[in-house]
């Protein structure tokens, strides 16, 4: 599992051959988040505060054309 990109302690990672709508996994300390990359909707999470999770789905959004572009790479 590769990582996209790094915010600070946060990795950007997508799998190889995942499966399901297009999302990143994002691990920080103590806390992992799965997020769709199209509309940022948090599909799960553990650890993150809500606050977090804000900043989360705010950097997956910046991001959107490269984490897709690495979906893409990724699962095609």
């Amino acid at each position: 599992m590769p990582t996209i990109l790094m915010i600070g302690k946060l990795k950007f990672m997508i799998y190889f051959k995942d499966h399901g709508h297009p999302h990143v996994h994002v691990i920080g300390p103590g806390a992992e988040a799965k997020v769709l990359i199209e509309n940022q909707a948090v599909i799960n999470h553990k650890g993150f505060t809500a606050k977090e999770l804000k900043l989360v789905q705010k950097a997956v959004a910046e991001y959107k054309e490269e984490l897709m572009e690495a979906w893409e790479d990724a699962n095609n």
